[in-house]
Protein backbone atom coordinates (compact mmCIF):
# COMPACT_ATOMS: atom_id res chain seq x y z
CA UNK A 1 0.00 0.00 0.00
CA UNK A 2 3.00 2.23 0.81
CA UNK A 3 4.24 1.84 -2.87
CA UNK A 4 0.81 3.11 -4.06
CA UNK A 5 0.99 6.07 -2.31
CA UNK A 6 4.02 6.92 -2.93
CA UNK A 7 3.61 6.98 -6.93
CA UNK A 8 0.24 8.35 -7.01
CA UNK A 9 1.95 11.76 -4.92
CA UNK A 10 3.02 13.93 -7.70
CA UNK A 11 7.21 14.76 -7.49
CA UNK A 12 8.26 18.17 -7.02
CA UNK A 13 10.34 19.42 -9.97
CA UNK A 14 14.25 19.60 -9.58
CA UNK A 15 13.62 23.27 -10.40
CA UNK A 16 10.10 24.89 -9.92
CA UNK A 17 11.50 27.93 -10.95
CA UNK A 18 12.60 26.42 -14.24
CA UNK A 19 8.88 27.95 -16.01
CA UNK A 20 10.32 31.49 -15.20
CA UNK A 21 13.80 30.86 -16.91
CA UNK A 22 12.93 32.17 -20.33
CA UNK A 23 11.90 35.66 -18.54
CA UNK A 24 15.87 35.67 -17.36
CA UNK A 25 17.23 35.13 -20.40
CA UNK A 26 19.47 37.02 -23.24
CA UNK A 27 16.81 36.44 -25.24
CA UNK A 28 13.59 38.14 -22.84
CA UNK A 29 16.27 41.33 -22.86
CA UNK A 30 16.39 41.40 -26.76
CA UNK A 31 12.86 41.13 -27.05
CA UNK A 32 12.41 43.91 -24.64
CA UNK A 33 14.77 46.06 -26.68
CA UNK A 34 13.39 44.99 -29.57
CA UNK A 35 9.59 46.13 -27.76
CA UNK A 36 11.11 49.48 -27.57
CA UNK A 37 12.48 49.75 -31.49
CA UNK A 38 8.97 48.69 -32.40
CA UNK A 39 6.76 51.01 -30.06
CA UNK A 40 9.22 53.85 -31.20
CA UNK A 41 8.42 53.37 -34.80
CA UNK A 42 4.26 52.58 -34.18
CA UNK A 43 4.25 56.11 -32.46
CA UNK A 44 6.39 57.70 -35.23
CA UNK A 45 3.91 56.28 -38.01
CA UNK A 46 0.74 57.07 -36.31
CA UNK A 47 2.09 60.59 -35.75
CA UNK A 48 3.15 60.82 -39.14
CA UNK A 49 -0.36 58.93 -40.23
CA UNK A 50 -1.98 61.99 -38.63
CA UNK A 51 -1.48 64.69 -40.81
CA UNK A 52 -3.24 62.08 -43.26
CA UNK A 53 -5.71 60.31 -42.47
CA UNK A 54 -8.13 60.15 -39.13
CA UNK A 55 -6.93 58.72 -35.66
CA UNK A 56 -8.54 55.32 -35.84
CA UNK A 57 -7.13 55.31 -39.39
CA UNK A 58 -3.90 56.27 -38.63
CA UNK A 59 -4.03 53.49 -35.83
CA UNK A 60 -4.76 50.90 -38.16
CA UNK A 61 -1.85 52.13 -40.30
CA UNK A 62 0.40 51.61 -37.36
CA UNK A 63 -1.02 48.62 -35.86
CA UNK A 64 -0.38 46.88 -39.31
CA UNK A 65 3.19 48.19 -40.24
CA UNK A 66 4.28 47.90 -36.72
CA UNK A 67 3.47 44.53 -36.41
CA UNK A 68 5.55 43.95 -39.92
CA UNK A 69 8.27 45.37 -38.37
CA UNK A 70 7.86 43.64 -34.91
CA UNK A 71 7.96 40.27 -36.47
CA UNK A 72 10.73 41.13 -39.04
CA UNK A 73 12.53 42.11 -35.43
CA UNK A 74 11.78 39.74 -33.30
CA UNK A 75 12.77 36.83 -36.11
CA UNK A 76 16.50 38.11 -36.64
CA UNK A 77 17.32 40.37 -33.54
CA UNK A 78 15.27 38.23 -30.51
CA UNK A 79 14.96 34.83 -31.34
CA UNK A 80 17.53 34.53 -34.48
CA UNK A 81 14.69 32.71 -36.93
CA UNK A 82 14.04 33.09 -40.46
CA UNK A 83 10.44 34.97 -41.63
CA UNK A 84 8.62 33.04 -43.86
CA UNK A 85 5.42 34.30 -45.34
CA UNK A 86 3.28 31.50 -42.46
CA UNK A 87 5.15 32.92 -39.75
CA UNK A 88 4.14 36.39 -40.60
CA UNK A 89 0.93 35.50 -41.01
CA UNK A 90 0.62 33.56 -38.06
CA UNK A 91 2.50 36.58 -36.19
CA UNK A 92 -0.13 38.98 -37.48
CA UNK A 93 -2.86 36.29 -35.69
CA UNK A 94 -1.59 35.94 -33.08
CA UNK A 95 -0.74 39.79 -32.88
CA UNK A 96 -4.41 40.57 -33.55
CA UNK A 97 -5.26 37.37 -30.39
CA UNK A 98 -2.81 39.77 -28.48
CA UNK A 99 -4.75 42.56 -29.54
CA UNK A 100 -8.13 41.81 -28.42
CA UNK A 101 -6.79 40.10 -25.12
CA UNK A 102 -5.29 43.50 -24.37
CA UNK A 103 -8.54 45.17 -25.00
CA UNK A 104 -10.08 43.21 -22.58
CA UNK A 105 -8.09 43.19 -19.97
CA UNK A 106 -7.96 46.70 -20.68
CA UNK A 107 -11.72 46.91 -20.19
CA UNK A 108 -11.29 45.56 -16.70
CA UNK A 109 -9.01 47.32 -15.42
CA UNK A 110 -10.61 50.49 -15.91
CA UNK A 111 -14.16 49.49 -16.03
CA UNK A 112 -14.10 47.30 -13.12
CA UNK A 113 -11.09 48.00 -11.31
CA UNK A 114 -11.46 51.81 -11.11
CA UNK A 115 -8.04 52.77 -12.47
CA UNK A 116 -8.24 55.70 -13.99
CA UNK A 117 -7.62 55.54 -17.91
CA UNK A 118 -4.42 57.59 -18.34
CA UNK A 119 -2.82 54.83 -15.29
CA UNK A 120 -4.27 51.65 -16.79
CA UNK A 121 -1.36 50.93 -19.50
CA UNK A 122 1.07 50.78 -16.46
CA UNK A 123 -0.99 47.65 -15.20
CA UNK A 124 -1.47 46.34 -18.30
CA UNK A 125 2.00 46.71 -20.19
CA UNK A 126 3.37 44.24 -17.24
CA UNK A 127 0.71 41.77 -17.84
CA UNK A 128 0.57 42.07 -21.46
CA UNK A 129 4.42 41.71 -22.25
CA UNK A 130 5.49 38.30 -21.18
CA UNK A 131 2.37 37.09 -22.89
CA UNK A 132 3.60 38.53 -25.75
CA UNK A 133 6.89 37.52 -25.57
CA UNK A 134 5.80 33.96 -24.77
CA UNK A 135 3.71 34.43 -28.61
CA UNK A 136 6.35 35.37 -30.42
CA UNK A 137 8.64 32.62 -29.22
CA UNK A 138 6.14 29.96 -30.42
CA UNK A 139 5.05 31.61 -33.69
CA UNK A 140 8.89 32.70 -34.29
CA UNK A 141 10.82 29.80 -33.20
CA UNK A 142 8.52 26.65 -34.27
CA UNK A 143 9.50 24.57 -36.25
CA UNK A 144 6.53 23.36 -37.54
CA UNK A 145 5.99 26.79 -39.11
CA UNK A 146 7.24 27.22 -42.68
Amino acid sequence: KQGAAESNRKTIPKDPLAVLRPFFSAEFIRFLISGATVTAVAIAIYQIALFFVKEYAAFAICFIIGNVYSAWINSRFTFGSRLTAARLALYLLAATGLWLLGNAVLYVIVEHLGIHERLAIFVLIPIMVPLNFLANRVVLMSPKVD
